[in-house]
């Protein structure tokens, strides 16, 4: 009896262990769920480098980052909106305005250059601005407010370039430094860019009590509102924030095509929301975050020139933004009780 009651102990798991395999089941979920992400680009980095050997030199890799800038930039503003509880799907629009506008007003009316750039951010400032009268003073839900700027100014582009791609021969020389220029010969000048604008806006968000106030406003309105935080102006600031970063990337799309495209950011805008929800699942466990933005900006970036290098059909390039797009909305759902509410129509 005694010889079966200690074999049946030695199998039985003892209290000890058992709180250690759920610390060692915790660690790991904690891992996954906050680092998943950098994990899964890591991985799919590698991946396409050894089925591409051409992936991985230094020049292709600063050209992927270089084409995920934008849509960095551009998720980065978008967390900055969906973090207070808002959404924008008109910041693509916004950034093609103020790129196309560039565009005609150097070629088509020798307007000075700095002139002509200094015109088109404050047109991108004053867009976002009026998504946010629109949304935080006469109640417009933010989705349907920023559709409807989208289609106008989706409209007023095509006028301007006539319905195709407004080009014209001779540009002045430093009309291409800031979106075709190269640092050291080998670095894309948009990537500073984006680092730049990555670090104010991780900077803003994070460590500063503004940006408390932001994730304060879109945890709970009320409960902000209550701990006297302004709500309104609180959200004005995020569109603030939307406009500088839609004008500059505007002002950078134009400059690396080198021409005045009605539709060129419409590229830009499926990658950029989906780098924003799937941030939410990177460091924060469903809250979204600049950090987060940015590495899915370039997991995405990654995704879409290893695609191509690989010579895939650009329909395979969509399916598989779509999928990442739905997985990663669904996994904010299941670590956020509630969901985000700038995803939601009102």
């Amino acid at each position: 009896m005694g010889a079966t009651t200690n074999s049946k102990s030695s199998k039985t798991p003892t209290k000890t262990q058992e709180v250690i395999g759920k610390r060692e089941r915790s660690l790991l979920s904690t891992l996954v769920l906050r680092y998943g992400v950098l994990f899964i680009t890591i991985i799919v980095f590698i991946v396409f480098s050894l089925m591409q050997p051409r992936f991985i030199t230094p020049r292709n890799i600063f050209n992927l980052i270089g084409q995920g800038s934008i849509i960095g930039l551009l998720a980065l503003g978008l967390t900055n909106i969906i973090v207070v509880g808002e959404f924008d799907i008109s910041f693509a629009a916004i950034a093609t305005f103020c790129g196309v506008l560039s565009v005609f007003l150097v070629g088509a009316t020798g307007m000075n250059l700095f002139l002509a750039w200094i015109i088109c951010f404050a047109f991108g400032i004053g867009l976002s601005l009026f998504n946010a009268v629109n949304v935080v003073y006469v109640g417009i839900p933010s989705f349907i407010a920023t559709l409807g700027l989208m289609g106008v100014l989706t409209g007023v582009s095509k006028w301007i370039t006539g319905g195709s791609i407004l080009y014209f021969a001779f540009m002045p020389r430093g009309f291409e430094s800031i979106g075709r220029g190269m640092i050291a010969n080998l670095i894309p000048s948009p990537v500073i860019s984006f680092l730049i604008g990555a670090l104010a806006v991780v900077v803003f968000l994070e460590y500063t009590y503004i940006g408390r106030y932001f994730y304060a406003v879109g945890g709970g309105r009320e409960a902000a509102r209550r701990a006297g935080v302004n709500v309104r102006k609180v959200k004005f600031l995020a569109f603030l924030v939307m406009g500088i970063i839609a004008g500059s990337s505007g002002l950078l799309m134009a400059s690396m095509f080198g021409v005045g495209n009605p539709v060129m950011g419409d590229s830009f805008l499926f990658p950029a929301i989906i780098s924003a929800f799937l941030g939410a699942v990177f460091l924060k466990e469903g809250i979204p975050n600049p950090s987060g933005a940015v590495v899915a900006a370039i997991l995405l970036a990654i995704i879409a020139n290893g695609l191509v290098m690989l010579g895939l059909p650009l329909y395979v390039k969509e399916i598989v933004q779509g999928a990442i797009l739905v997985v990663a909305v669904a996994m904010v759902s299941l670590l956020k009780p509630g969901g985000i509410p700038g995803a939601k129509m009102g």
